[in-house]
């Protein structure tokens, strides 16, 4: 498979500007790509990060000091320790977006789902609660916070036989700490029994990239720009 250059797929060219750059806007972006152990590679997650770097840089005014990344988490420390270094940074008017991407565990006895570190398959101490993670998100600031998961809980799903009920419930119970909070969002990528695939139009052209990134991107690109536009699109 030939290697396509960022900036060569529709949605990474023709980016628009709807906003002029502000200095109160803080993202946070998190792929996970080359797991190890059992679990396959996220093939384009990074690419799908820089597609998310590059609207929020381009589009929506992040400065890029202001973002930041992390690639292949290896422990939950690294993450909470880079969320403290932004909740210094923050104030009452900071607007913050963050983006999660990897693999997805489900502890149905614990009722908790949780974002898997590439380091390990199942150890519970490289997996980062999300009800801890958005907990932290939610008190960061008060001015709005978007949180995009492109999350793939499959596997974990079928293992413990999850039913579409249940697993709704567990996404509830999981983003209460945003839910508390009217300036607050949450779109999830995939319902927790399907996978988080990548986008291959039926007429076989590899978009490089996930479902879920890919018609965020393209939302933004068609000048969406309220969090119930971009939702009524992704629909």
């Amino acid at each position: 498979v030939p290697r396509v250059p960022f900036g060569n797929i529709d949605v990474e060219s023709n980016i628009p500007i709807l906003r002029g750059p502000a200095a109160n806007r803080m993202a946070l972006v998190v792929t996970n790509q080359n797991y190890r152990g059992e679990r396959q590679e996220r093939n384009y997650a990074h690419r799908d990060g820089q597609l998310m770097k590059a609207y929020l840089t381009t589009t929506l005014g992040y400065f890029r000091d202001n973002i930041f990344e992390i690639q292949d988490l290896s422990y939950p420390d690294e993450l909470f320790g880079r969320i403290s270094q932004m909740k210094a940074a923050a104030n009452d008017s900071t607007e913050l977006f963050v983006y999660l991407s990897g693999y997805g565990t489900i502890a149905p006895s614990q009722q908790e789902l949780g974002l898997l570190a590439v380091s390990t398959d199942s150890a519970a101490r490289d997996t980062v609660s999300l009800r801890k993670l958005y907990t932290q998100i939610a008190t960061t600031t008060i001015g709005k916070t978007v949180v995009l998961g492109d999350i793939d809980f499959s596997a974990s799903a079928a293992d413990h036989q999850i039913e579409p009920n249940e697993g709704q419930r567990l996404i509830e119970q999981m983003s209460q700490p945003l839910q508390q909070d009217d300036r607050a969002a949450l779109l999830m990528g995939t319902q927790l029994q399907h996978p988080s695939s990548l986008y291959v139009s039926s007429q076989e052209d590899d978009k490089k990239h996930h479902i879920f990134p890919y018609f965020v991107a393209k939302a933004l690109q068609q000048r969406q720009t309220s969090v119930a536009g971009i939702y009524q699109f992704l629909e």
